[in-house]
């Protein structure tokens, strides 16, 4: 599959373009196409040194990490500890985005319930592609309704994090209430299976 990826020159994905099937490895990484393109998506546990720093370093970013719950220094043995606890764990899934060997950014999920699964995402600070983010909002989606077949997503965002708010509702998430963490107000959004039809 990496072979196919490479050929992809260009990052070409408008907004009618959808992902028309998966294949699961066995390792747990996922492989995503569409009409035009191959997306991997990278099982945490399976990432080499190399990738597993240069998640960190965008995690770290100031770009990235104002708009997180943890906005501590992610030091390179919390990075070992926390992708070995995901070894252990069934609940929580993290994914390096990969596409012609370039690290798009990172997606997670955590399974709620038998019906719900909450994510989050983030995209690679130091990429300059239009429409980024709804690459990412696609993948997850997809996700979640079609291979974790989950009826509902929800997710958690800084009310001040107005542009990734608005590219959740062009995708028809809602939101569902509000909270004050830390004097910041956070919005709960969710999205319905039965929405995914309806997509952008």
């Amino acid at each position: 599959m990496k072979t196919l990826i490479i050929k992809q020159r260009n990052l070409i994905f408008d907004k009618n373009e959808e992902i028309i099937e998966h294949i699961i490895l066995e390792n747990k990484n996922i492989v995503l196409k569409t009409e035009k393109n191959f997306f991997i998506l990278e099982n945490y546990i399976n990432l080499d040194e190399n990738k597993k720093e240069k998640i960190r370093s965008y995690r770290n970013h100031p770009k990235i990490k104002k708009y997180l719950y943890n906005t501590h220094y992610i030091s390179k043995l919390e990075h070992e500890k926390f992708i070995k606890i995901l070894k252990q764990n069934n609940q929580k899934q993290y994914f390096c985005i990969n596409y012609n060997d370039q690290i798009l950014g990172s997606i997670n999920f955590k399974e709620k319930n038998n019906s719900t699964i909450e994510f989050g995402f983030y995209s690679n600070p130091f990429l300059n592609i239009l429409g980024l983010g709804r690459i990412l909002e696609e993948i997850s989606i997809y996700y979640s309704f079609s291979i974790f077949k989950k009826k509902e997503m929800i997710l958690e965002i800084f009310s001040e994090n107005q542009k990734v708010i608005n590219l959740h509702k062009k995708f028809g998430f809602q939101i569902t209430s509000k909270k004050i963490f830390q004097d910041k107000e956070i919005f709960f959004m969710s999205l319905k299976n039965s929405l995914q039809q309806n997509l952008p």
